[in-house]
């Protein structure tokens, strides 16, 4: 039988399962490194060796460990680039999250292309031999910036980047076609 041994002292030990088959290396009971397929991941005081990083983390395969997501950010592939920001946020072109699109753009609503992985490896309760483990979650459709198409446009409709919603200044929204046309002047004669 393997025996499973967890370090918890004075709680400020982070809590670790070295007999973890994903661990490569421990130090002091605790797990500093993982197998080259998995990647290590602290969530306060438990470091377990995961496949896949939590909600709000990516997996940086230089270091082979999981960190932070940029701010409003819940699924991202890298420090820099999200790939889905947190609810109430909308995803910039620049892979960026922000409240609202900047001006010249509108909202295109993208379905969800993926469901989130539970993390497989230790608990505190033991190992996670099971496989992989996919827990469907209801993720609101992504919400992303699209520039409009008419280039004389402040803003469009939602879901339709043809169809101009406000004007810039010196231009006037013309209803029946929904674009944006340069205010002229007629001269009498």
């Amino acid at each position: 039988t393997t025996e499973i041994y967890t370090l918890s002292l004075h709680d400020a030990l982070p809590i670790c399962q070295c007999t973890n088959r994903k661990c490569k290396v421990c130090k002091n009971d605790i797990c500093t490194e993982c197998d080259e397929h998995s990647f290590l991941n602290q969530d306060g005081k438990e470091i377990q060796c995961v496949d896949h990083c939590p909600k709000k983390k990516f997996g940086d395969f230089v270091d082979q460990k999981c960190k932070k997501c940029i701010e409003g950010c819940d699924e991202c592939e890298n420090a820099t680039e999200c790939v889905v920001c947190r609810e109430g946020l909308v995803l910039l072109e620049n892979k960026t999250c922000a409240k609202e699109c900047p001006l010249g753009s509108g909202i295109l609503l993208l379905e969800p292309q993926f469901t989130t992985p539970i993390l497989q490896g230790s608990t505190a309760h033991g190992p996670i031999d099971e496989g992989p483990i996919l827990q469907t979650m209801e993720i609101e459709k992504q919400k992303c910036c699209k520039p409009c198409e008419d280039k004389n446009a402040e803003s469009c409709e939602d879901d339709k980047p043809d169809e101009s919603t406000k004007c810039k200044k010196g231009f006037v929204l013309m209803p029946a076609t929904k674009k944006c046309q340069k205010i002229s002047t007629c001269e009498d004669g």
